[in-house]
């Protein structure tokens, strides 16, 4: 972890994100599959964006597949002021 990620780590800040493995499982269902090993890698980003942000909470909200690379969308709520 580099010094400026250090600076943005968030100390005993409590955050609920769904369980992205659950989650998986009914868009499976539904036809919709990234694959094992995506989805564990996406898990474990959308974990570490909530420490790193500070956010309350954290869900995933879509990918959109780009003509150079994808983008992976999660949406979440901050309950801070902006800051500078």
């Amino acid at each position: 972890m580099s010094k400026a990620d250090e600076k943005l780590l968030t100390k005993d800040k409590l955050f609920v994100i769904p369980n992205f493995r659950e989650e998986a499982e009914l868009l499976e269902w539904a036809g919709i599959s990234f694959g094992e090993e995506a989805t564990l890698k996406l898990q474990r980003s959308i974990k570490r964006l909530a420490v790193m942000s500070g956010a309350d909470s954290l869900r995933f909200a879509g990918k959109i597949l780009g003509s150079k690379s994808d983008y992976w969308i999660v949406a979440g709520r901050l309950n801070r002021a902006e800051e500078d």
